[in-house]
């Protein structure tokens, strides 16, 4: 749980997409710059200089959700971040839409 609202339990294979991707991918770049490389002048493909001083917030924020919320162990490797899924690009409301439609599959058989 997260607060006071209960998360449905994880089947099949978890995608970190969206601001999971996002947030690891601007990460992953600027600790491969080194630390030194926090500047407001920082270049990354998926965040805007306005969303810059929100990347640290969010990366506790996931960590946060993905360990209390989803059960997550801090040290699990079987979550897959990415931005693209056979090619196609992948948002959370795309996700939305094909966990309801499976949803439906279910009650419907």
């Amino acid at each position: 749980m997260v607060g006071s609202v209960e998360l449905p339990p994880i089947q099949g294979k978890f995608y970190g997409m969206s601001l999971y991707f996002f947030t690891l991918d601007f990460l992953r770049e600027l600790s491969d710059h080194g630390a030194g490389a926090v500047t407001l002048n920082m270049q990354h493909e998926y965040t805007k200089a306005e969303l810059l001083p929100d990347r640290c917030f969010e990366a506790v924020y996931i960590v946060t959700l993905l360990r209390d919320g989803f059960g997550f162990h801090p040290s699990a490797r079987d979550i897959t971040f990415t931005h693209l899924v056979e090619g196609n690009e992948v948002e959370w409301s795309l996700g939305l839409a094909l966990s309801e439609y499976a949803a439906d599959r279910k009650v419907a058989t």
